[in-house]
């Protein structure tokens, strides 16, 4: 089963979801993990925060190039593609779920996992088309 996850014949979709689980659960040890790590330091927190969400974009980036899209080359072109998308997620993101809850009036967790599900195909469609396009 394993050797199947990661075989060629995998469609990119289908990789482009087991990256998002090993992503988020990267995404999720991150932080604590840097916290941590940098305790002796007595770096802020917040600092740590930036520090985290840079580390998880970065692996994010790297396997969604290597195991996703299987590009070469074009890292510069890519990993600026790539972060500023999700720049632009995260304020999307921010907006979308104050509209939700505030005018809307949704919950905020049933409002964020549906932005969530937005996003991730979002998500895909631009690496896909933008990030990682094939050249032709």
């Amino acid at each position: 089963m394993p050797h199947q996850i990661l075989s060629s014949s995998n469609t990119t979709g289908s990789r482009f979801a087991v990256a998002g689980i090993v992503n988020t659960c990267f995404g999720f040890v991150s932080y604590p993990a840097l916290h941590f790590a940098l305790a002796p330091l007595a770096v802020h927190y917040l600092v740590v925060l930036a520090l985290a969400h840079g580390v998880a974009v970065t692996f994010a980036y790297l396997t969604h190039k290597v195991f996703v899209f299987r590009t070469r080359g074009d890292y510069l072109r890519e990993y600026s593609l790539f972060s500023f998308f999700h720049v632009w997620m995260f304020l999307g993101n921010m907006v979308a779920l104050r509209f939700a809850v505030e005018s809307a009036g949704f919950p905020a967790v049933y409002a964020q996992l549906v932005i969530t599900a937005a996003l991730a195909f979002a998500s895909y469609l631009w690496h896909l088309n933008v990030t990682f396009r094939k050249k032709s």
